[in-house]
């Protein structure tokens, strides 16, 4: 999914596809959208919002990593860079600590994708 990945361009980032009234999307949901996955990629995953993504992940860190699934190596560099800029790789941590929304979570889940695009692929 990730070689050539066709970008929406509707918004500027995956943020706006979050919560958006004709979207409805959750964080993973938007992340997948917004890098050009199909509609049954972002149906598969609707349940992995509000900290129920595998391993307790951030969804929308969760849906980077899925885009980045034949890419090991970039993984694990993208939930070290994911996590530096909000603490935490884990949803409910960063939803304890409380100093980043799940909309700002899903712009730098969104940055840091964009990023290892450019970069690495």
């Amino acid at each position: 999914m990730v070689p050539n990945v066709p970008v929406k361009k509707e918004f500027e980032n995956a943020s706006g596809y979050y919560h958006h009234p004709d979207y409805r999307y959750n964080c993973a949901q938007a992340m997948v959208c917004h890098f050009g996955g199909s509609e049954a990629d972002i149906s598969e995953m609707k349940p992995m919002g509000s900290g129920r993504a595998p391993k307790g992940y951030c969804g929308a860190l969760h849906g980077a990593l899925v885009l980045l699934d034949k890419h090991p190596l970039s993984q694990n560099a993208c939930i070290k860079a994911f996590s530096e800029e909000t603490g935490s790789p884990f949803c409910r941590q960063i939803r304890k600590q409380g100093t980043i929304s799940c909309r700002r979570c899903i712009e730098i889940a969104d940055k840091t994708l964009s990023s290892f695009l450019q970069q690495n692929l």
